[in-house]
C-alpha cells in the first residue's frame, strides 16, 4: 500500500480520515504501508551527513547516539507516525528500538526472510491484532539497484504450526510473491513487526542507509520484574530459568 501525503496533511501533521483508513487497511491486509512526502528533508539530511561522516572515520553507527540530529522530533515523534500508531495500537505506545541499517557499495547478499517481532502467543492457531510497528525512514532513495528491502505481503498474519516452524521461514517463503520496498528520501514505511522481510545486495557505488524505529503497544505488567541477583537463581532448574524472568540488578 502506497500513499502520497498531501502538502496540507503534512502541514497539519495529520492524515485525513480517508488517508488514515487506507493506511490502516494496508497494515491489516498486507502488513505494511508506505507514506511518501511524510518526512521533511531538513530532518533527514543532517542524519545522513552525520552517518556518512562516521563511516568515513571507520565507524558504522548501527545504534546511533540518542542526541541530535538523530533524535529530531520530526523523525522519532513524527506526527503522522504517531497518528497511525495510536489508530493501530491505542494510546499507550513505547518507543524501544533505533537502528541505522546500511549496505555499503557493491556489497551485501540476498538475506532469508525474518521478522522483527514474533507472535505474542505462538501457540495460537490464528494471528492477533497488531502490537508492534517498525518504521523505516530511508536516508537515500531506495531502489531495486541499491538493495531496497524485500517484503512478503500478508505474512504478518501467518502463524507457525508447529511453533518450531519459525525456523523455516526461508523454505516457506519460496513459493510466495514478494515486493521491494522502493521509496524516495522523504518517505517512510510502516511495517507490522511480524511481516517477513529481508535485506538485498547493493549493486551501486553509493551506500544505501535507512533509519529503523520500533514501537510497541504497552501491555499491563509487561515491565514489572523484581530484581534478583544471579546467585539466588543458581539452584533453579534450567527450564525454570528459561521461563521465569526477573529484573536486572545494577
Amino acid at each position: 500500500m502506497r500513499l502520497i501525503v498531501s502538502e496540507d496533511e503534512r502541514a497539519a501533521g495529520a492524515l485525513t480520515a480517508t488517508s488514515l483508513s487506507s493506511v490502516l487497511h494496508g497494515l491489516n491486509d498486507r502488513g505494511f504501508a508506505i507514506l511518501e512526502n511524510a518526512v521533511p528533508l531538513e530532518a533527514i539530511e543532517p542524519v545522513h551527513s552525520a552517518y556518512m561522516d562516521s563511516c568515513a572515520l571507520g565507524k558504522r553507527l548501527k545504534s546511533p547516539p540518542l542526541s541530535m540530529p538523530f533524535v529530531d522530533h520530526r523523525l522519532i515523534a513524527n506526527p503522522l507516525i504517531v497518528q497511525v500508531l495510536r489508530a493501530a495500537m491505542g494510546d499507550k505506545i513505547a518507543w524501544g528500538l533505533y537502528y541505522i541499517h546500511a549496505v555499503p557499495p557493491r556489497s551485501g547478499h540476498e538475506a532469508p526472510p525474518h521478522r522483527d517481532g514474533n507472535p505474542l502467543f505462538p501457540e495460537l492457531p490464528f494471528a492477533l491484532p497488531i502490537s508492534g510497528l517498525s518504521v523505516d525512514i530511508p536516508l537515500d532513495d531506495f531502489t531495486e539497484e541499491n538493495g531496497a528491502t524485500r517484503l512478503w505481503p500478508g505474512t504478518h498474519a501467518l502463524v507457525d504450526i508447529p511453533p518450531s516452524d519459525i525456523r523455516n521461514l526461508d523454505e516457506r517463503s519460496r513459493p510466495m510473491a514478494s515486493v521491494r520496498m522502493t521509496m524516495s528520501v522523504g518517505s517512510l514505511c510502516l511495517r507490522d513487526m511480524r511481516l517477513w522481510h529481508g535485506s538485498m545486495p547493493n549493486g551501486t557505488d553509493e551506500t544505501r542507509a535507512m533509519i529503523s524505529l520500533g514501537y510497541t503497544r504497552v501491555f499491563p505488567h509487561a515491565h514489572e520484574r523484581l530484581p534478583l541477583p544471579t546467585e539466588h537463581k543458581k539452584h533453579w532448574p534450567q527450564e525454570t530459568r528459561s521461563v521465569l524472568k526477573t529484573g536486572f540488578v545494577k
